[in-house]
């Protein structure tokens, strides 16, 4: 990710500065030449669409959301005008080749934290040649930029279908599934995350069990085409091993913001034949039924930070309940169904109350979104229920205590390191063996360090 495009008040300027542009050029808009009708095609947008993103753009600079919440390091809007335009401008930048790598480690020798790539010098705005005049002295820019946001706005008009699942995959009884949440940032330390995952996956550390690799959403900044290809390129299991260990991905509300198609074509990946090219899933053994939802395909709200669950997942996870009712459950998704710090998820947890009030708890449940490590307390007939959102996103670290009179925290980390003048949060996954009715859990940080001294026990 390029620095300033993490900044918000960086992508608050390009947004007026392209708003503007394009206002200037209404008169183009209403009566557009040929010449502006044919450049418009070659970049696959219409003079409508170059309207429309006029328009969204002049919305987002009055009501655009650029505010940093506490701990972001990294700027990810939840909100999905927001995140598509921020892609589109890394997507134009990165065509341009704009973009360069930070040699150089700072006073603490260190690798910057949160990205080692930024704007070249000579596409940084100053004081004395701004964005805006760049642009109205060069149509190629403007017009480029233009089209290339307007492209990227187009493609979320177009929703992906939801495609029904159909049975479960077999697993074997000895298995190791590592869990990554939020990881598709492609930054330098979520790379890093990927190779100590490779470490895990490798047969010397997983022993006799069969491997797999499932990531629990959000891919950034907006689930776009793009994006997918660079996360393909650093996902921790090689094509090569492709039949060796399973690979799957689940829904998170960033993968929703361009609509859903880029993911269902990232599930063509052969790594991911398995999956069965839907957003969820199931693996099941002789003791085990895990379930990876799709929680973003019909989240609540506006920035998708409450999950739901589309279609008949539900229904579909019941009829494999009732088929074997002696076999633990397991719950992946991307959404919380709680959180001691942030939103609930409402409607999934309601869609799923034929699971939950069993008389039979659920094993455990393991899921992202919160940009943080946490272990919670059996709550909500849930014996072990796990936050894994901290992946691939740097945050600061923050000394927000969970709220008890919401839900009670067993375990959260508290570990931090510090680069200049900041402190920071640890990113890293989770390794979950089962072995026959057994399941043990333990967490491992960027550094292949764990990230509490002992493994838990799930089951």
């Amino acid at each position: 990710m390029i620095r300033e495009l993490i900044d918000p008040l960086f992508v608050k300027a390009r947004v007026g500065d392209v708003a503007s542009y394009l206002n200037k050029r209404k008169r183009l808009l209403d009566s557009p030449p040929a010449s502006l009708v044919k450049s418009a095609a070659e970049a696959g947008i219409s003079i409508e669409d170059l309207a429309n993103a006029r328009h969204r753009l002049e919305k987002l600079v009055v009501d655009g959301d650029f505010s940093r919440q506490d701990g972001q390091a990294a700027w990810m809007p939840r909100d999905a005008d927001l995140g598509v335009v921020q892609s589109a401008l890394e997507e134009f930048y990165r065509d341009q080749d704009a973009e360069h790598k930070t040699v150089a480690k700072g006073f603490a020798e260190q690798p910057d934290p949160v990205s080692d790539e930024s704007l070249a010098d000579a596409w940084r705005p100053t004081a004395a040649r701004s964005f805006m005049r760049s642009m109205e002295e060069s149509d190629w820019l403007g017009w480029g930029l233009s089209f290339v946001i307007a492209k990227a706005i187009e493609g979320v008009n177009h929703k992906a279908d939801f495609k029904e699942q159909d049975v479960p995959v077999q697993i074997e009884s000895n298995a190791r599934l590592v869990l990554m949440g939020d990881w598709g940032s492609a930054v330098r330390r979520a790379k890093a995350v990927g190779k100590q995952i490779e470490e895990q996956l490798k047969p010397a550390n997983a022993g006799n069990r069969e491997r797999h690799l499932i990531h629990l959403g959000d891919v950034y900044y907006a689930g776009r085409e793009f994006e997918y290809q660079r996360v393909l390129e650093c996902w921790p299991v090689n094509e090569s091993d492709a039949e060796k260990i399973g690979s799957w991905c689940l829904n998170g509300n960033h993968d929703m913001f361009s609509g859903g198609k880029p993911l269902y074509k990232f599930l063509g990946d052969p790594r991911f034949k398995k999956q069965n090219g839907c957003t969820y899933f199931a693996l099941e053994n002789k003791d085990w039924l895990v379930f990876g939802l799709d929680s973003a395909f019909e989240s609540e709200g506006g920035k998708g930070d409450a999950g739901g669950l589309a279609g008949g997942q539900a229904e579909w996870i019941m009829k494999q309940i009732r088929r074997a009712p002696h076999k633990k459950v397991m719950l992946l998704s991307h959404h919380q169904p709680f959180s001691a710090w942030e939103n609930e998820s409402p409607l999934l947890v309601e869609k799923l109350q034929p699971i939950l009030q069993r008389d039979t708890p659920v094993a455990a449940w393991f899921w992202g979104h919160e940009h943080r490590w946490a272990v919670y307390e059996p709550a909500h007939n849930i014996n072990y229920p796990a936050l894994i959102g901290h992946g691939g996103v740097p945050v600061y670290a923050s000394s927000e205590q969970p709220n008890p009179e919401r839900e009670k925290v067993r375990a959260w980390d508290r570990r931090s390191f510090r680069h200049l003048l900041e402190s920071y949060s640890y990113l890293g996954f989770a390794v979950l063996d089962l072995d026959g009715a057994e399941g043990t859990v333990h967490y491992i940080d960027e550094n292949g360090k764990p990230t509490k001294p002992d493994p838990d026990r799930v089951a």
